[in-house]
C-alpha cells in the first residue's frame, strides 16, 4: 500500500481539476440532500465514478480518472453499490431498533434505561467485530463489481471471506491504510461547506487506489494458490 502513490497519482492527470471538481460538486449535493432522492442519486453517481476509477487502476491505464460522461450508466452502477452497502449496514441499525422496542416494553424509565445500557454493552462489541469483517468484504466486492457489473459479487460471502483470509497480511495493511486516510479525510470533512466537498473528492481517488491494490494482491494470491493445487 503506497501512500505516496495513493495521494498523488490523480494529480498526474492533466484534467484532474475539473474531474475532481465534478466529484466535489456531486458529493456536496449528496451531503446536503441525502435525506431525499436527489441526494441518493448524487451519491450513486459518485460511487459509480469511484468504481470506474478502480477499473482504470486495475487495468493500469495511464489516466485512471475517467471523464464525466455516460452519467446514466454510471449512476445505475453506483446505485447497485449503494444498495449493497446499505444491505451490509442493516445490522448496524439493530441497536436503534432495540432501543425503540424497549420504549414500548417498559413503562418504568429506570428499568428501560438499565435494559438499554446492558443491551448496548452486549451489542457494541459484536457490531465492531461485524464491521471489521465486512469492511474489507465491501471493498473487495466493489473492486470485483467494477470489473463484472454484477451486484451478486457482494453477496458471495464465503468466497470474499476465504480470499481475504488467504492474504490476511494484505487485508490488514489495507485496513490500516484506509483507517489512517479516513481519519485525515474525516478531519477535512469536519470543515463546513469546503470540507464537505473536498473530503469526498479526495476520498474517491485515494480509496480507489487502496481498493484496487487490495483486489489485485488478494485475487492474485488466490489464483496462485488454486494453481498450485
Amino acid at each position: 500500500m503506497n501512500f505516496g502513490r495513493a495521494l498523488t497519482y490523480a494529480f498526474q492527470d492533466k484534467e484532474w481539476a475539473q474531474k475532481l471538481l465534478m466529484v466535489a460538486v456531486a458529493s456536496f449535493v449528496g451531503v446536503i440532500l441525502s435525506p431525499v432522492l436527489i441526494g441518493l442519486a448524487a451519491w450513486a453517481l459518485v460511487l459509480g465514478y469511484h468504481a470506474d476509477v478502480i477499473r482504470g487502476l486495475r487495468a493500469s491505464q495511464p489516466r485512471p480518472l475517467p471523464r464525466w460522461d455516460r452519467l446514466g450508466e454510471r449512476m445505475a452502477a453506483g446505485g447497485s453499490i449503494l444498495t449493497a452497502v446499505i444491505v451490509y449496514n442493516l445490522p448496524n441499525l439493530l441497536p436503534l431498533c432495540c432501543l425503540l422496542g424497549t420504549g414500548l416494553l417498559f413503562n418504568n424509565r429506570f428499568l428501560g434505561d438499565t435494559f438499554n445500557l446492558v443491551l448496548l454493552c452486549c451489542l457494541t462489541p459484536l457490531l465492531i467485530a461485524y464491521n471489521v469483517v465486512t469492511w474489507p468484504m465491501i471493498a473487495l466486492g466493489t473492486a470485483r463489481y467494477a470489473e463484472e457489473r454484477n451486484i451478486g459479487v457482494y453477496f458471495q460471502f464465503t468466497d470474499l471471506l476465504v480470499t481475504l483470509w488467504g492474504r490476511l497480511d494484505i487485508t490488514v495493511q489495507w485496513m490500516l491504510a484506509t483507517f489512517f486516510t479516513s481519519v485525515v479525510l474525516g478531519l477535512i470533512f469536519a470543515i463546513p461547506c469546503v470540507g464537505w466537498a473536498a473530503a469526498p473528492a479526495l476520498w474517491v481517488p485515494v480509496q480507489a487506489y487502496f481498493t484496487a491494490r487490495l483486489a489485485m494482491l488478494v485475487d492474485e494470491g488466490g489464483r496462485a494458490a488454486r494453481s498450485a493445487r
